[in-house]
């Protein structure tokens, strides 16, 4: 009975190491994006982190350039201030923030 009792503390122990380990690995920054709603929308303005332009995205409303921006794994939408919609699609800048930390 007792190697028994040892076997399953010595398996709870390495089963919480391991669900403890995978936690903290979710919260670490990344520059993936999870969705493209989790793409953010800049209007007017520019973002406080560093950045690089991936490429000119256009759509007829925002969530048409986030998906847009999200299929080129862009992590903002830069649009210029005075935009308007009269017919004509949205053209904005779709960027790569530069540090991880960006996305929180």
């Amino acid at each position: 009975m007792r190697p028994a009792i040892v076997c399953l503390a010595a398996l709870a122990l390495a089963t919480c190491g391991q669900a403890r380990g995978t936690r903290e690995t979710n919260t670490v920054p990344t520059l993936d994006v999870r969705s493209p709603r989790h793409v953010r929308l800049y209007i007017g303005e520019m973002p406080r982190c560093g950045f690089r332009e991936v490429a000119t995205v256009s759509g007829r409303n925002y969530r048409e350039l986030q998906d847009r921006a999200f299929q080129l794994r862009a992590n903002a939408v830069i649009l210029e201030t005075g935009a308007e919609n009269r017919g004509a699609p949205y053209t904005a800048s779709a960027v790569q923030f530069t540090r991880a930390d960006c996305q929180q």
